[in-house]
């Protein structure tokens, strides 16, 4: 099964900042939709929120304080993925120089499983040799194989005449990553 996957958060750097708000769409192996699903966190740490971060998202941390709280939030997305499977291929639309486990959506939800004490529910659901990501290595491959300036998501959406107003909301970029893996896994079978 394959889980895209997005994540919003309280700032730029997984570990020291919190995932806010996380949006699964699962399928099969054929890209059929099998559920979809949003979960939201409340936030621990004022001192590293990060105004920067909120501008791209739109949650003020008051808002963000409404959020069901952390514990129960992860322990209710560890019981949802169970429900439905119990190893996916974790893909995301994120760039990462060095691995493919240094993805940010990826550590982001680590993270989650880490302060929970859930490390090895984290590992059974999402191996680590079945992470991948949307993004190439290179803008020149990405113009040679997509004809696409800018692996940017909104760059993707316009290609693919995705509405990107909601962009920055966890369940729309999950909806955009789903859309440009399967366009990536067309123009491959071509």
């Amino acid at each position: 099964m394959k889980c895209f996957v997005d994540i919003e958060s309280s700032g730029f750097v997984p570990f020291k900042h919190e995932a806010l708000t996380a949006s699964f769409i699962l399928t099969d192996e054929k890209l059929r939709e099998i559920d979809e699903k949003t979960f939201k966190f409340r936030p621990e740490c004022k001192h590293t929120w990060s105004e920067d971060a909120a501008a791209i998202h739109g949650f003020t941390w008051d808002n963000a304080l409404l959020f069901p709280d952390k514990k129960s939030s992860t322990t209710d997305l560890i019981n949802w993925l169970y429900s439905v499977g119990d190893s996916y291929s974790f893909i995301c639309h994120a760039l990462s120089r060095s691995s493919r486990l240094n993805l940010f959506d990826y550590q982001h939800l680590f993270a989650l499983f880490w302060e929970q004490e859930k490390r090895s529910d984290f590992y059974r659901l999402f191996p680590e040799q079945k992470v991948q990501t949307t993004m190439l290595r290179s803008k020149k491959e990405a113009q040679q194989r997509y004809g696409i300036d800018s692996q940017r998501l909104e760059s993707w959406a316009k290609k693919l005449g995705i509405d990107n107003t909601l962009h920055h909301q966890s369940e729309h970029d999950t909806r955009v990553c789903l859309e440009i893996y399967k366009y990536q896994q067309e123009v491959t079978l071509k």
